[in-house]
């Protein structure tokens, strides 16, 4: 770190930095943030569209909420009870004393949960992957709570997935055919399990970034692998191209995935979390490592030439901006404007097939990178 300071690249990197603060340039951009900023904020269109329901809001107080969470925490309340009357046995046993400070870090549990989920090629995998995680996790959750008193937090979920959950289960139940509609039920079980455990078990800032972390290590290990792909070759597939439009169009990379729309839904959805982990990290090293990660998993992403990703990549510039610094809403813009016009000149010169043709994308790839989304009340910048 003494060398980068002292370096003639750091000397010009700062005077840069003083000559920008005092410019006519961020004087004019800090001005456009807060003009962008003050029109969300006073929007007659998104005030109603951001505000909390009333089912949302009275649903922690409900009694189905109260009776929902005296259920999943049964096993949790029934283990402590045994722990309080058998304290002194429980402590003088390693394996217990072992089990209580495993169940303490499942969210570690998590992270590489995440990372080996992820990374599983599309070939070898079984949704029953996914259910076996959420039971090791809940169990694993249970352990600690036999000692602290911790809880499910079913509260924080909120009215809405709770409905879809019973939605799916009362569908599956009066289905033509049970039998075969059973595995659907697994998956939205295995993500519901996935998602309670990651509410309860993050506790604050640090916690998540270990989630991110696992995405960040999916994201480096399909990238590099998709990169790999296109230096070998890719096999053009006429599923996934139009060989009369596109002609002379180089294979899209799909790295461990079943076809190349799938692996760039999966970089979307995690390589905001990449960005999220580098301007977070505290030290250089790890910012260096973020960056590199990000920057191989936008390389794949431009290869897999699934334009539908791209404009959504471009509206994620702009949403992450507005999430991050809403002063920076003009450069965002100006990231999302550079996406788009990457797309145009794709188009015009043959690019790739929207992102729905071709083979569907499996579901489980789109189980973590949703929940980390999605996740209530837990910012990068700190606990609930």
């Amino acid at each position: 770190m003494t060398l980068w300071q002292t370096s003639l690249t750091y000397q010009i990197w700062v005077w840069l930095c003083d000559v920008y603060e005092d410019s006519t340039l961020h004087r004019f951009l800090a001005a456009a943030g807060r003009w962008c900023s003050g029109q969300i904020e006073e929007s007659r269109i998104l005030r109603p569209l951001c505000r909390e329901g009333i089912v949302a809001r009275s649903w922690k107080d409900s009694f189905l909420c109260r009776v929902l969470s005296a259920l999943v925490n049964l096993p949790g309340t029934l283990l402590h009870a045994w722990y309080k009357a058998w304290n002194l046995t429980f402590e003088d046993s390693f394996f217990a004393r072992l089990a209580f400070d495993m169940g303490d870090s499942a969210s570690i549990a998590q992270f590489w949960c995440i990372a080996a989920l992820w990374c599983i090629p599309y070939e070898r995998w079984n949704n029953a992957y996914s259910f076996m995680t959420g039971v090791l996790l809940l169990l694993l959750f249970y352990a600690g709570a036999m000692r602290t008193g911790r809880r499910l937090d079913v509260a924080r979920i909120g009215f809405y997935p709770a409905l879809m959950l019973a939605a799916v289960t009362l569908a599956v139940t009066f289905s033509y055919a049970p039998g075969l509609s059973a595995r659907f039920l697994i998956y939205h079980v295995s993500a519901a399990l996935l998602v309670v455990i990651t509410v309860s078990a993050v506790r604050n800032g640090e916690d998540l970034k270990r989630l991110c972390a696992g995405a960040a290590v999916c994201v480096g290990a399909t990238g590099a692998y998709g990169i790999v792909q296109r230096i070998q070759g890719v096999k053009v597939n006429p599923s996934y191209v139009d060989l009369k439009v596109n002609a002379g169009m180089p294979g899209r990379v799909f790295s461990i995935f079943d076809n190349p729309n799938t692996f760039a839904q999966v970089l979307l959805l995690l390589l905001p979390l990449v960005l999220a982990l580098f301007l977070t990290a505290k030290r250089w090293q790890w910012k260096v490592i973020c960056a590199g990660i990000f920057c191989v998993g936008g390389m794949a992403m431009a290869m897999t030439y699934s334009r539908a990703s791209w404009v959504g990549l471009a509206f994620a510039a702009v949403v992450f901006v507005v999430l991050w610094n809403r002063k920076l809403i003009p450069f965002g813009i100006l990231a999302a404007l550079v996406v788009l016009a990457s797309l145009y000149s794709a188009v015009r010169t043959g690019g790739a097939l929207p992102a729905h043709h071709g083979a569907e994308p499996h579901p489980h790839h789109y189980q973590y990178g949703g929940l980390l989304h999605l996740q209530p009340g837990v910012s990068l910048q700190g606990g609930h």
